[in-house]
């Protein structure tokens, strides 16, 4: 699925629920994808071929769903947002930290700085 953002790919989720069938309004289709998903992981595409460089596909943005929020769409945490040069970085800690934890998640990749030493310097 190609969208513009996670936000939008949350949306764009809800839309093909409803296309699927005739029957599916679209509070059940935010219900219905609120319910099943957790995280949404946007990964962007940059083609600087026709300059002469690579194409580079990198992480920009991860959303965590917690359930139904205003107007009975998935309520969103930006755990990590498009930062200066378009990469994910750390926004704020997921609702369900303790569970992401409990799985073997590290909470220090949470931190500013963390980054560049998680991947050798390199970002």
């Amino acid at each position: 699925m190609d969208s513009g953002s996670a936000h939008h790919a949350l949306e764009r989720l809800a839309n093909l629920c409803m296309r699927g069938r005739a029957a599916v309004t679209p509070e059940h289709a935010y219900r219905s994808c609120a319910s099943a998903i957790d995280l949404i992981v946007h990964i962007t595409t940059v083609d600087e071929r026709w300059i002469g460089g690579e194409r580079h596909r990198f992480v920009s943005q991860v959303l965590e769903c917690n359930g139904i929020g205003d107007g009975g769409r998935p309520a969103v945490t930006d755990v990590f947002a498009p930062g200066p040069d378009g990469r994910a970085v750390p926004e704020h800690d997921p609702v369900d930290l303790a569970d992401y934890v409990r799985v073997g998640f590290d909470p220090d990749w949470l931190r500013p700085g963390r980054w560049a030493s998680a991947v050798g310097g390199q970002r």
